[in-house]
């Protein structure tokens, strides 16, 4: 189990946790609670989808880590359900900030650093209880988040966010049951 936390501890410090910087793009906003670059142009669409596919690399991350460090059945199975859907929905994502000329992010912000290797350092019940709140924590803010999206931004962002909207409601209701039944109090977080 240590040769596992430090070998992903060593593949966070690698995997470039700085994110990947276009010319075009500057500023700061976030999705959830993750930190993400905008466009110069300040375009909504364009910092909703970067924010959604910063969001989706940071949840890859996550799901990677619940899957080999959870626990328990749920937990790991929940992690690899949230690799596939935000691999899906970064690659939906890219697509479209590509169509608009923008380079897709292809890191996480260091602002998510802390988190992943806290949550990498630990063990057992201590990290599924940590992964589980933490997950419930991101899915809220991206249901809040999508549901806005849905109504506010143009037509392709719109259909995008209606296209996720019910993959992450459904990874929130699946989130909010795992961690009640490790004993989190879900209304509380």
């Amino acid at each position: 189990m240590k040769l596992l936390r430090r070998r992903l501890l060593a593949g966070f410090a690698t995997a470039g946790l700085a994110i990947l910087v276009a010319p075009s793009l500057v500023g700061a906003s976030s999705i959830g609670t993750t930190s993400v670059q905008q466009d110069m142009t300040g375009d909504p669409d364009h910092q909703f989808l970067m924010a959604a596919a910063q969001g989706s690399v940071t949840n890859i991350l996550l799901g990677r880590l619940a899957a080999e460090m959870g626990s328990t059945d749920q937990v790991r199975q929940f992690g690899q359900k949230m690799v596939v859907d935000h691999s899906r929905a970064l690659a939906d994502a890219s697509q479209l900030l590509l169509d608009a000329g923008l380079e897709p992010p292809t890191s996480p912000t260091l602002g998510t650093q802390p988190m992943l290797e806290d949550l990498a350092l630990r063990t057992g019940p201590d990290f599924d209880t940590a992964f589980m709140t933490q997950a419930v924590l991101d899915y809220r803010g991206n249901v809040d988040e999508f549901t806005t999206a849905t109504t506010e931004r143009g037509a392709a962002t719109a259909e995008f966010a209606s296209r996720w909207l019910p993959t992450f409601e459904q990874e929130l209701f699946s989130a909010e049951n795992i961690a009640s039944g490790l004993g989190i109090d879900t209304g509380s977080i």
